[in-house]
């Protein structure tokens, strides 16, 4: 071997050791570097226990990685083992190709400071932008395998109050197939991770990047939304919170494109949450709570910006709004941002060279949760929702604002809604059925468009009760009933106008007004009902008739003048003025007042009726109380409104005190107009005594005796009145009553000698009274009006005194006498003195028949009853057996009923119950008559003091007889109306007064 071949061989074989050795010592080399680079460009302190590094195979392995925080003990990033296997030989064809790469136990740590502020901030700003280099060949990036396993990312975010934390464990990436060079098969990607309690998982496949293609479908499940309290606001003073409730999202993307654009990108999914509520903050519970919202969106176009949802489902929504004192609804609060109040002006500076005072912090804005939502809608030229459904929920309005105050709950509420769009291109329809408070069910249908607003429904309300809005009326008068209609309704917005059209047809049934505290109604009405509603606002308000089916109104007038009715409907006198205004304000300009509703409207009404109508009339300023009764009325408006010039004609007919007869016909005129009445009057039969007690106090006289034909024709015409008054009296008899005679003082002649004077022949009177005046003038008074009439005719009457004898005196038929009703007795319970309600219903009803028919009086008389006389026995055994009981010391009756029963029949076998045992002895009881007759006389005395103390009635006209002819026990019939079996009763018999 040469020597130059030697020395090569031995240069040689120096170069493969210091190669070897380069190769054997460059991972320690490369470890020495990083660790003293890394905390000189980044400022943190960095580990690493080991690094493989293999130049032929293009592998690089680096182990126990973590790089300190640049606060705190804890690492910012930590990996037990970072893999990767390069293509070196692609490099020469400008191809990065990571052949593998393996992440083993990633820990990364992130904390948020502010808006903008990580506590990696300090890396990214170190980092500088390259210089730009000309346009070279582009490399092609390849990743043939990705795996991170075991990762962990714990988010610390104190830029939020409270602080959030974070933790995403167990996270785990799967990779393949990955490159940018073109026309490449696609690749695959997975990703699965917990976030705190959520499990996600996202599968993209097929995945190109170059041209771009994507298909891939994210899943959250158990996501609890509570997590996003800090992130979400609703813009009011006090924000509004979500309340547990977990979340499950699907998400599908379809991503398609070409070299030169993107063709296709697509989002589809699905998005359900469960148990949400929003709570006020400092407030437990919920305003708001559903028990599950479901959202399916069809497709959401990126490209074309359209947004079709298939469909979005609430379930099981529990909403609560109030109103408090002052009137603020907080619901109204959620939509209506609050603005800041001004800040106030700084104070001024002492010298204008002094430093001025730095500016006032600002709180920066919170991102809130309507502006994000108007922001996703706004990305989007075009939104289709295909169906909203509400599932059977509860809406409940609590109002603190009135007294007392209201709970209105729906309850069942369902709705559903089709073919929503935005912008708008079509009507939406709109289905919408509940519960209303306390009963009764609302339907609403019909085709709804929001821009601009404009709504056709169809309403119908079954079977729905007033009583759930009583704080509502402004009356003290206290309503029941039942509510029912039907209406085709509009409602819409055309260039700033309102307009509200309805037709259909409405009925209440029940319906009931009385006093507070008062169990009688004064005004029931068994129907109403509004039938042809025609409405168009502001032009025209119109039904084709209003009835009224059985009304039953009870007038009456208390001992201090007071008229239930007037109480009834008496609004509630004015609050407290406020405080007056320090600085005066402007009021409004001077001009015409604003029109009222019946200038500005057409209010028709085709007909307006009464069927079967009742009134009673009880009034107690008089002695004794007067009463009446108007039954069987029937009215009848047609016609009526407000068109100028147009009359109603109005009927009305009614039964006075049960026999008399009472017809009245004429025109009214148009509503709002000056004041028109033309009536014509008839009554007829009217039993005069009946107004006895208002005769003795007008006149100083009473009527015995008479009944009245009376016609009448009445006219007001604005305020000019006329009247002409036709009377006819039959059998008129009078009697001079306690006091002045007022006819005398006015008229100059009793009305004894009056009404002897005036009669004719057949014993009647008639006289022709008109009345006419000036209501304007101040000097007019009905009242001195018709005494005056009154006066001028009878003294023409007794001036005459041929043609008043003549009228008079000729004839002379028998008087017919008058046909005494029978009065039904009290009955009471067997042994008992005491009245039942239903007793002393029927006593009202005898003392309204004695005030009708002053001179009539009543016997009254008791009668045993068979139950009577046992009930006695009874009284008196257990009497007995009590001192017996006493006399021997035994603790109870039940230990000494056999000593006492041996005692009082010593000859009886003894029976073996205690029943039989008692019924003997009150059988052995001597009859106790003498109990029967007090038991008499105190009934008697119950039913006297009932009708005198309670209704009034004076004593002369109610005496007690004992030669009655009444039944006897044995033989008495069953009382009328029933009672208690076997119990006595009081007869009556009518006797003539004096």
């Amino acid at each position: 071997m040469s020597r130059f071949r030697k020395v090569a061989l031995i240069v040689a074989a120096g170069l493969v050791l210091l190669a070897g050795g380069l190769l054997w010592a460059l991972p320690e080399i490369v470890r020495r570097v990083a660790l003293e680079q890394i905390p000189k460009r980044t400022g943190r302190a960095a580990a690493i226990e080991d690094i493989d590094l293999n130049l032929f195979t293009g592998r690089l392995a680096i182990k126990g990685f973590r790089l300190a925080d640049r606060e705190g003990p804890e690492p910012f990033v930590e990996f037990e083992r970072f893999d990767v296997r390069l293509g070196l030989w692609d490099l020469l064809r400008a191809h990065f190709h990571v052949r593998e790469v393996a992440l083993v136990a990633p820990s990364i740590r992130v904390v948020r400071r502010g808006p903008a502020e990580f506590n990696f901030s300090d890396l990214l700003a170190t980092t500088t932008k390259p210089a730009a280099e000309p346009s070279r060949r582009p490399w092609a990036v390849t990743v043939g395998r990705l795996d991170i396993l075991r990762g962990r990312v714990r988010v610390d975010d104190r830029a939020v109050s409270p602080p959030a934390q974070w933790l995403v464990q167990d996270l785990g990436v799967e990779a393949r197939s990955l490159t940018t060079r073109p026309g490449a098969a696609a690749g695959q990607l997975s990703v699965r991770a917990q976030i705190d309690e959520a499990l996600l998982t996202v599968r993209a496949e097929p995945l190109r990047l170059a041209p771009l293609r994507l298909g891939a479908r994210l899943s959250l499940e158990r996501f609890a939304q509570r997590r996003l309290d800090q992130y979400v606001y609703i813009p009011m003073g006090t924000p509004y919170r979500p309340k547990g409730g977990t979340a499950v999202l699907t998400l599908v993307a379809d991503v398609d494109s070409d070299d030169a654009e993107v063709r296709k990108a697509t989002l589809s999914g699905a998005l359900t949450l469960e148990g949400e509520a929003l709570t006020q903050v400092g407030r437990t519970d919920p305003f708001v709570s559903a028990s599950r919202l479901g959202l399916e969106v069809r497709e959401a176009d990126l490209l074309a910006r359209t947004l079709t949802v298939a469909r979005v489902d609430l379930e099981g929504l529990d909403l609560k709004a109030h109103r408090d004192a002052q009137g603020v609804i907080d619901l109204v609060e959620v939509f209506t941002p609050k603005a800041r109040p001004a800040a106030p002006a700084p104070p001024a500076a002492p010298s204008p060279s002094g430093p001025s005072p730095p500016p006032a912090p600002t709180e920066p804005p919170r991102r809130t949760l309507f502006p994000v939502i108007r922001g996703l809608a706004a990305g989007f030229k075009e939104i289709r929702v295909e169906r909203i459904t509400l599932t059977p929920s509860t809406a409940t309005f609590v109002d603190d604002r009135v007294k007392p105050p209201a709970r209105l709950s729906l309850t069942k509420l369902q709705a559903r809604v089709d073919g929503f769009t935005w912008p708008v291109k079509g009507p939406a329809t709109i289905a919408l059925s509940a519960v209303l408070p306390r009963g009764g069910t609302l339907d609403i249908k019909g085709p709804l468009s929001v821009a601009p607003f404009d709504a056709e429904l169809t309403v119908a309300i079954r079977d729905a009760p007033v009583e759930p809005y009583q704080a509502y009326i402004p009356v003290p008068a206290r309503l029941s009933g039942r509510y029912n209609g039907d209406s085709r309704n509009r409602i819409a917005f055309r260039d700033g106008r309102l307009v509200a059209t309805s037709k259909g047809n409405s009925w209440a049934q029940n319906v009931e007004i009385r006093e507070p505290g008062v169990e009688r109604p004064a005004i029931r009405v068994e129907r109403m009902e509004l039938l042809g509603i025609d409405f168009d606002w502001p032009r025209l308000a119109s039904a084709k008739k209003a009835g009224f089916r059985r009304p039953r109104v009870e007038i009456e007038r208390s001992a201090d003048g007071s008229f239930n009715l007037r109480r009834l409907f008496a609004t509630p006198g004015p609050e407290a003025p406020p405080a007056p205004d320090p600085a005066p304000r402007p009021g409004p300009p001077a001009g015409s007042p604003p029109k009222d509703v019946r200038e500005t409207m057409r209010l028709e009404f085709g007909e307006v009726r009464i069927d079967d109508g009742f009134i009673r009339f009880l009034d107690r300023t008089t002695r004794p109380a007067f009463s009446q009764d108007l039954s069987r009325l029937a009215l009848t408006v047609t016609d009526y409104g407000n068109r100028p010039g147009r009359r109603a004609k109005l009927a009305l007919e009614s039964v006075v005190g049960g026999d008399a007869g009472l017809d009245i016909r004429g025109e009214i005129g148009p509503l709002g107009a000056p004041t028109f009445v033309d009536l014509v009057g008839e009554l007829r039969s009217y039993k005069l005594p009946s107004v006895d007690p208002y005769a003795a106090a007008a006149t100083g006289w009473v009527i015995k005796r008479g009944d009245l034909q009376y016609k009448v024709r009445f006219k007001l015409d604005g305020t000019e009145l006329s009247a002409d008054n036709d009377v006819a009296i039959s059998q008129l008899q009078v009697a001079p009553a306690s006091g002045g005679d007022e006819v005398k003082r006015r008229i100059g002649l009793p009305l004894g000698l009056i009404v002897a004077l005036i009669k004719d022949q057949k014993g009647e009177i008639r006289v022709n009274v008109p009345v006419a005046g000036t209501l304007k003038d101040p000097k007019f008074s009905l009242g001195d009006a018709i005494w005056t009439a009154v006066k001028n005719v009878l003294v023409n009457v007794v001036t005459s005194p041929f043609k008043a004898i003549g009228r008079l005196f000729s004839g002379g038929e028998k008087v017919e006498t008058v046909e005494e009703p029978r009065v039904d007795p009290v009955t009471f319970a067997a042994g008992s003195s005491v009245l039942s309600p239903g007793m002393e219903e029927h006593l009202l009803r005898v003392a309204d028949f004695l005030r009708q028919l002053p001179f009539v009086n009543l016997a009254l008389a008791p009668v045993p009853g068979p139950g009577d006389a046992a009930a006695l026995k009874g009284e008196a055994v257990a009497a007995a057996l009590e001192a017996f009981r006493k006399e021997r010391g035994a603790p109870d009756a039940a230990a000494v009923l056999a000593d006492y029963y041996k005692s009082r029949l010593p000859d009886v076998p003894f029976p073996p119950t205690v029943e039989e045992q008692m019924a003997l002895l009150r059988e052995r009881e001597p009859a106790p008559d003498a109990l029967l007759a007090d038991l008499g006389r105190r009934r008697v005395a119950a039913t006297r003091e009932r009708l005198q103390e309670t209704e009034g009635i004076p004593e002369t006209r109610l005496t007690v007889s004992a030669d009655l002819p009444v039944a006897t026990p044995a033989s008495a019939p069953p009382a009328s109306p029933p009672e208690l079996p076997g119990g006595g009763r009081v007869e009556f018999a009518i006797m003539p007064g004096e």
